[in-house]
């Protein structure tokens, strides 16, 4: 159940689970389904090392998120975003403990990560530790 302001009050909508998939890929060492990366984890130093040497990257405090009013900008912990996707918009790499997570992966996006990770020794997978 999704709660949402009608403008004049609180209404509960439904949502259909296709709201809620998101196209997630993982910057891992390990696998992500059994333990993540915790016998070779990419440490937050390391990471904002690798993105401090990428010229398409940017540490940015605002993100665009999906809420169920629509897309907004929101006020963020610093993340690093790509800027080069082909859309213009910047693209969140998320460090999440010891794996980098991204969101609504598309093919450029998944070239990007696939790049990127040969310079963390890493690989690209899925939720289901399928290869990109």
């Amino acid at each position: 159940m999704v709660y949402e302001w009608d403008g004049e009050q609180v209404v509960d909508g439904e949502r259909g689970p296709e709201a809620f998939e998101w196209n997630q890929r993982f910057l891992t060492r390990g696998t992500w389904a059994s333990g993540m990366n915790a016998r070779a984890p990419i440490r937050a130093e390391e990471w904002a090392q690798a993105v401090a040497a990428q010229p398409d990257f940017e540490m940015m405090t605002r993100i665009e998120a999906t809420l169920p009013s629509g897309a907004r900008w929101i006020t963020c912990p610093p993340v690093a975003c790509w800027s080069g996707h082909t859309s213009g918009r910047p693209i969140p790499f998320f460090h999440d403990r010891d794996v980098i997570e991204v969101r609504d992966a598309d093919e450029p996006t998944i070239r990007r990560m696939v790049a990127l990770a040969s310079t963390l020794a890493a690989k690209v997978v899925d939720d289901d530790d399928q290869p990109a």
